[in-house]
């Protein structure tokens, strides 16, 4: 039985890697994080945003920003109306939540 994350992480250490997928690339702790998950092998990642933005906020917490892979966002490469998709952990919509609350405003707007 899983009771912490030392014992999640022995559980997939050595399994299929699965690929992450991160769009908050100004945020340390998340590059961080997704640095951290990669040298433990648990997945491969991908940032979608800004690449100067990720390199540099990576590179200022001491995160190699090499890592990743990094994907420009849309309106970046020049596509006026890309298509998404919004994902959060849960389907309602909770103020406890910022990423369901933003979909929800998305949705609205779109």
């Amino acid at each position: 039985m899983i009771k912490s994350l030392d014992d999640l992480l022995k559980e997939v250490q050595g399994k299929k890697f699965g690929r992450l997928v991160v769009a908050k690339e100004e945020d340390p702790h998340t590059i961080a994080a997704v640095s951290d998950a990669i040298e433990k092998e648990i997945v491969e990642a991908t940032m979608v945003g800004n690449p100067e933005e990720i390199k540099r906020v990576a590179k200022e917490h001491n995160v190699d920003p090499d890592k990743v892979e990094i994907i420009e966002t849309a309106h970046a490469l020049g596509i006026d109306m890309p298509k998404v998709a919004l994902i959060a952990a849960v389907e309602k919509v909770s103020l406890k939540m910022a990423a369901t609350t933003e979909a929800a405003i998305i949705t609205k707007i779109v």
